[in-house]
């Protein structure tokens, strides 16, 4: 039992910690609200609060400092003199309520005692000077990040499979990086999680980037890719090789892990950025700085909609219910390169206006924007990626927002797709004699004046061979490499798997039939021998008891039905499909999700945030249950108020109040 004197430092100290904890949430509450008001987005208020600060954050301490703060003996009372475990603990807990977008006082009972009990068992230290030298505020910033990893793990494990996305490249403190996010299944539903972001470099050698990018996903990370089924890298052109060899690497040790397309844009643009020429980067890079320029103001955009007007090949009712053609959704559609070389005239009038009539940077970008689309390297590659491209178009649409039987009937067209983009490449030569001719009316339409080749295009015996040579024979080829790539044999398994949803009309498997759905997956299973009758069953179950009733129709809808938990085996494979990249879900939620962290790293990235600061902004939720679960581990231990309060002032205030810039 403590000396009375014990107690009453105890006491003051617990006071003088809750007093800070009190007195820093109203200034942080105080000073949100304000700014709310300032601001038209409070996302982005949160991002421009970012230190701006070119430097990485060095997390590594040296050696003899490490060793003297990891080696603290524990003291009489017997906690240790190292608070790292604790906060640990705190971060962790703080994370389960923000993904759950709870607090603790709407926890159960039980649950809240268990919460409780987790608090008590931190060990922190009790000589207020040890706490405040040991612990920097960029390694508090490293537990907290790894405190969301290791929740999202944990997740991962329950699910407990999962898929790897990257996006495309950003730029954070003036250095390149790869968004990447897992998607897995959790609570019976699809999620998608931003796991970190990966340095990039296109000028390292393949294979030593590979091997860096892996061990920073398994080894720094933890993810553990032998529960992986899926992996969709965003193309970068030259630098995508890395990726496809990392990819390919985690297939060979990881057979399940298949490689598909992301359904988080359309097919065509996606295997677009795969392709091995400059003009096509270019032209892409291009394009995005367009559809970015007209998405920045709704005035633009309503600009852009009179302006190519009648253009496209459809009705405008038609048009009107279709959101996605809204320029800045365009290339997340099948028909991207057809409605951007349909359009060109609409957008070159659009671009001219703005130019003429606005003043200062968007004049001039208007301007930049216009020259660039005239340049007659930019509509030949066009016109030939309109071209090439034509036989994906219905696939694209069915896999990115199509319900589960329309994507079962369109894995049947793989094969005939790939057929026919063959046959075009064996014909190429009459092929492209007809697509550079395209090319050349849309040109002189739209800037006679600099119908001109370039000097290297002039150097062939021709400039229509030129771009057959340099564009059409590479862009088939890679076509059709990327569609065997994308659409292999496993991933055609795995999709078959959706012919047990409810309202894809499951079928019984017949006794001579050697397609089974289970057959890629019967290693993942608990009873692989059952599988076959429970499927039977399934079918059985949806045809006899229900067939009055609507069926569900999407995964999760099917994953939380009672007949779901009658046959387990169904479940899983249901579960396992979940996790594809290619496959669509359920509210747009892989579109939605990364379409709001690409807006919100636009407008990260040009404050020169640090990439942990930036990743800390997209699991918010989790900082803002981190003062509630502060003040209560300080009820909870007194003797965690001196490293806690010092948590709220070094990490959250500042990261969301110090230097901020509107």
């Amino acid at each position: 039992m403590e000396d009375p004197e014990t107690l009453t430092n105890q006491s003051r100290r617990g006071f003088f910690g809750r007093q800070v904890l009190k007195w820093s949430k109203l200034l942080f509450f105080a000073m949100t609200i304000t700014t709310v008001f300032c601001l038209f987005s409070p996302l982005i208020y949160l991002v421009d609060c970012v230190k701006e600060d070119g430097e990485e954050i060095r997390i590594q301490q040296s050696p003899d400092r490490m060793e003297d703060q990891s080696m603290n003996p524990a003291e009489e009372n017997g906690h240790s003199g190292d608070n790292r475990q604790g906060l640990t603990t705190v971060f962790k807990l703080a994370t389960l309520l923000g993904k759950k977008n709870i607090s603790l006082s709407d926890l159960s009972e039980e649950d809240r005692e268990l919460f409780i009990q987790e608090l008590s068992m931190c060990q922190w230290s009790k000589n207020e000077s040890k706490c405040t030298p040991s612990i920097g505020e960029d390694e508090m910033v490293n537990l907290l990040i790894n405190g969301i990893r290791d929740v999202i793990l944990k997740e991962i494990q329950e699910s407990p499979f999962f898929s790897l996305i990257t996006d495309k490249p950003v730029k954070i403190a003036d250095k390149t990086h790869l968004p990447v996010f897992v998607r897995y299944v959790g609570e019976s539903a699809p999620k998608v999680e931003l796991m970190g972001f990966l340095p990039f470099d296109e000028s390292c050698h393949v294979d030593t980037q590979a091997e860096h990018l892996a061990k920073i996903l398994t080894e720094d990370w933890g993810l553990p890719m032998s529960q992986c089924r899926g992996q969709a890298f965003m193309h970068l052109g030259s630098g995508y090789q890395s990726l496809k060899k990392m990819s390919l690497d985690f297939l060979n040790s990881y057979p399940l892990s298949v490689v598909t397309p992301s359904e988080s844009c359309g097919l065509a643009h996606w295997l677009a950025g795969s392709v091995p020429c400059p003009s096509v980067a270019k032209m892409l890079d291009i394009t995005e700085d367009l559809l970015l320029f007209f998405d920045e103001s709704p005035c633009l955009e309503g600009q852009l909609a009179q302006a190519v007007d009648g253009l496209l090949n459809m009705p405008r009712e038609a048009l009107d219910e279709m959101p996605e053609t809204c320029c800045s959704r365009w290339k997340k559609r099948e028909d991207f390169f057809d409605i951007l070389a349909d359009t060109l005239e609409g957008i070159l009038s659009c671009l001219d206006a703005v130019s003429s009539s606005a003043i200062g940077a968007k004049s001039m970008h208007a301007q930049v924007l216009s020259t660039a689309l005239r340049n007659l390297d930019f509509i030949v590659t066009l016109v030939i990626l309109k071209n090439a491209c034509a036989p994906l178009r219905n696939c694209s649409t069915v896999f990115r927002c199509g319900n589960p039987a329309d994507i079962l009937c369109e894995v049947e067209k793989i094969p005939s797709i790939i057929e026919t983009l063959s046959k075009m490449l064996e014909n190429v030569s009459t092929l492209h004699s007809t697509w550079f001719e395209q090319a050349f009316q849309l040109a002189t339409r739209v800037a006679p004046e600099q119908v001109c080749f370039s000097e290297e295009a002039n150097s062939y015996e021709s400039p229509e061979i030129y771009y057959r040579e340099n564009l059409s024979v590479p862009l088939l080829r890679s076509l059709i490499d990327e569609m065997k790539y994308s659409f292999s044999d496993s991933h055609l398994k795995a999709l078959s798997v959706l012919s047990l949803l409810p309202s894809c009309n499951p079928q019984p498997i017949l006794p001579e039939s050697t397609d089974k759905p289970f057959s890629l997956y019967l290693a993942d299973l608990l009873e692989p021998e059952a599988a076959e009758q429970e499927i039977n069953a399934w079918a059985a179950v949806w045809s006899e008891k229900y067939q009055d009733a609507a069926p569900p129709s999407s995964i999760a809808e099917t994953l939380v039905h009672p007949e779901s938990n009658s046959h387990p085996t169904v479940a899983s494979m249901l579960r396992l499909v979940a996790v594809l990249p290619s496959v669509s879900m359920e509210c747009d939620l892989m579109k939605t999700t990364l379409n709001s962290m690409r807006d919100l790293l636009k407008h990260t990235v040009c404050k020169g945030s640090r990439k942990d600061h930036v990743l800390l902004l997209f699991h918010c939720t989790t900082l803002q249950r981190l003062p509630e679960v502060i003040e209560r581990c300080m009820d909870v231990d007194p003797e965690s108020s001196p490293c806690l309060s010092q948590v709220h002032f070094k990490m959250v205030l500042r990261l969301f109040l110090n230097d901020h810039v509107v």
